[in-house]
């Protein structure tokens, strides 16, 4: 099935453009419903001398890797960035590799071969497990130093590359932090974190594939608009990557989201606007930010809100935008053992927001649980 897509770039290649194949090991569906993906392929290929393609874990697991745009093989392109949100997406990354015709393990690649690097939140918390497969691991938001990052990709040979690379904040190359057996000989490395959003590179355009409704290649939230209004928590919860490594929170300011939603009206066509972040209401900001989506006719989605923050007025919009599903995270059925785990929330708050809820008009609800604490009673476990 041709897939057609809204924004979609296919930049000519020439020796003189640096290709990058910006790789999401998952399928088309999960990929394009990563703002992140979004993100970097809009920067990527902002940068004159670079031509970046996308590559996606094929529904056939007979069909070798390619690149979306022009059907490039893995061993095309001079840089290979991966994409890894979840530990899993490391199996996925290993596998397309190898069947894109790669060598897995950075010690027994050449200087022929792709500029292998991987970033995102599974590495920046933990690299260790894929430790042997990039030539350079990028920990944190690449926003800051992205242009330190271009010049080092525009270094003529592999290892010139590696090497500018290698002195930027956030990058962490295994030649000059690890010998052959893995133990560490370099400096410390540190993830780089954003400090101003609002004023941070945004994908105003993005990919809305138009042709996919009802099919396996469909996002999962149709033909929407991503729109991250946060980044990090600052709540810290203690068994939560988040509140830890990205603390605290910051935040777009209203003004700028809101004129984010009056630009992307005019150059995307969508029914939608999905809100991204891992703690969207810490603002306060956000019913306002629903009222004004809704006022320009769009639906809303919002994932998982703090039974504490929410709100009457939240509530009502999220229902006029037409949100069917409230997502709340208890996390454990046991107030003792939520405090426990630093999410200091009383069963009589989530009580309060489901009554709130139900009156308001939601019936559908989900719940994110953890389950098997090691201070669990048994009881709370079997209950």
């Amino acid at each position: 099935m041709l897939i057609k897509e809204q924004n979609a770039i296919q930049k000519k290649w020439s020796p003189n453009r640096t290709s990058i194949g910006l790789i999401y090991p998952n399928t088309y569906r999960v990929a394009m419903t990563s703002l992140g993906m979004q993100l970097l392929y809009f920067l990527f290929n902002s940068w004159e001398n670079f031509a970046c393609e996308r590559v996606f874990k094929p529904l056939d697991s007979e069909v070798l890797p390619y690149s979306l745009e022009s059907q490039k093989k893995l061993s095309d392109f001079d840089v290979l960035a991966i994409s890894c949100q979840f530990e899993h997406d490391y199996l996925e990354a290993i596998a397309l590799l190898h069947r894109g015709g790669i060598n897995p393990d950075v010690r027994k690649r050449d200087e022929h071969a792709p500029l292998i690097l991987i970033g995102g939140p599974s590495p920046t918390s933990n690299p260790f497990p894929v430790l042997f497969t990039p030539d350079v691991f990028f920990l944190g938001d690449i926003e800051p130093v992205a242009n330190k990052i271009r010049l080092a990709l525009e270094k003529e040979t592999k290892k010139e590359k590696v090497e500018a690379l290698s002195n930027i904040p956030g990058c962490m190359v295994f030649n000059y932090h690890y010998n052959e057996s893995g133990e560490w000989i370099g400096k410390k490395v540190q993830s780089i974190r954003t400090k101003n959003l609002s004023d941070s590179f945004y994908p105003i355009k993005q990919i809305i594939p138009d042709n996919v409704k009802g099919t396996k290649n469909e996002p999962i939230f149709g033909k929407a608009y991503y729109l991250e209004t946060d980044r990090g928590c600052s709540e810290r919860c203690l068994f939560c990557f988040v509140g830890h490594c990205r603390f605290p929170r910051i935040g777009r300011s209203l003004e700028r989201l809101m004129d984010i939603i009056e630009q992307a009206s005019q150059v995307n066509d969508f029914e939608k606007v999905v809100l991204y972040g891992s703690a969207v209401a810490q603002s306060g900001i956000l019913d306002k930010l629903i009222e004004f989506i809704v006022s320009k006719g769009y639906e809303v989605s919002c994932a998982s809100i703090r039974a504490d923050y929410l709100t009457e007025d939240l509530l009502l919009n999220l229902r006029k935008g037409k949100q069917r599903t409230l997502s709340l995270a208890p996390e454990t059925g046991d107030e003792n053992q939520r405090f426990a785990i630093n999410k200091r929330m009383s069963d009589e708050t989530i009580y309060t927001a489901l009554k709130l809820a139900w009156d308001i008009g939601f019936r559908r609800l989900k719940l994110y649980m953890i389950y098997g604490f090691p201070s669990e009673k048994e009881e709370v476990k079997y209950n």
